[in-house]
């Protein structure tokens, strides 16, 4: 915030992307915050303002964070701010708490977690050239892996469904692991968030055969609300709970397998 308020931190240099981040991103990153989970490395490199004659930050990865930090704590301090585009609050889907407040509405408490966020920052020297940079920034931003359905409904969606499925997800973590039902790769790749996001379908809708446009309704119609959240949970938990009491250390057990 320091850098920004002193004009030391170019938000937008050529290189980097326009703003695209929809509000239920935004309002992911600030409950990410809040809860201390840290988040991928901001990339900038140093230039000198001859001006000025101070060091200017340029930000070559990470933008969209911490525009969206500025936006939501201080959003006077955006020379292009656009409250119709950046004006956002936290949903309830993300942290009911902190639903609908703007940053002075939050209690002195979390704003001051807000405003002690540490950001894991690298600093490219001033010598780096522009044709380095596009070249660092081209890596950051394209990984050659091809993004399976599920990574996608996780670049896409923000919301209820989202939220509840990775949940439940990860609260199973421990028995995907143990019943050797996902690979480290797979876990990596979601595949346990798509197969809880079938089982959720299947309480909701029945037995069908699986599909990602029907899994992708799902997200896509529950974005806002999901109204059967306390439902599908309870009724999960259940029956994993089911499994593992029955066949959880037979089954899975590899002894069986050899």
């Amino acid at each position: 915030m320091s850098w920004q308020r002193s004009k030391s931190l170019r938000l937008s240099p050529s290189f980097q992307r326009r703003q695209v981040w929809p509000k239920p991103a935004k309002s992911l990153l600030i409950d990410t915050v809040v809860r201390g989970i840290p988040m991928p490395i901001v990339f900038l490199r140093e230039q000198m303002d001859l001006e000025l004659l101070e060091p200017i930050r340029e930000v070559v990865d990470g933008q969209q964070r911490l525009r969206t930090m500025i936006s939501f704590i201080e959003p006077a301090l955006l020379e292009d701010y656009n409250p119709d585009r950046d004006a956002f609050v936290v949903t309830k889907q993300h942290n009911p708490e902190l639903a609908g407040k703007s940053f002075s509405q939050l209690p002195a408490a979390i704003r001051k977690q807000i405003l002690n966020y540490d950001f894991s920052v690298h600093i490219l020297s001033s010598d780096t050239e522009d044709r380095e940079v596009l070249q660092i920034f081209a890596r950051m931003n394209s990984t050659g892996v091809k993004l399976n359905k599920q990574e996608l409904r996780n670049a896409e969606f923000y919301g209820a469904f989202k939220r509840v499925a990775y949940d439940l997800a990860l609260e199973q973590l421990g028995r995907w692991r143990k019943w050797k039902v996902f690979s480290e790769d797979d876990i990596a790749r979601m595949s346990e968030v798509e197969v809880t996001s079938d089982f959720i379908r299947l309480m909701l809708e029945g037995v069908q055969s699986m599909s990602q446009p029907i899994l992708d309704r799902l997200y896509r119609n529950n974005e806002d609300d999901f109204t059967h959240d306390a439902e599908v949970s309870h009724r999960f938990r259940l029956t994993m709970d089911k499994i593992d009491e029955s066949v959880g250390e037979i089954l899975f057990d590899n002894r069986f397998y050899a």
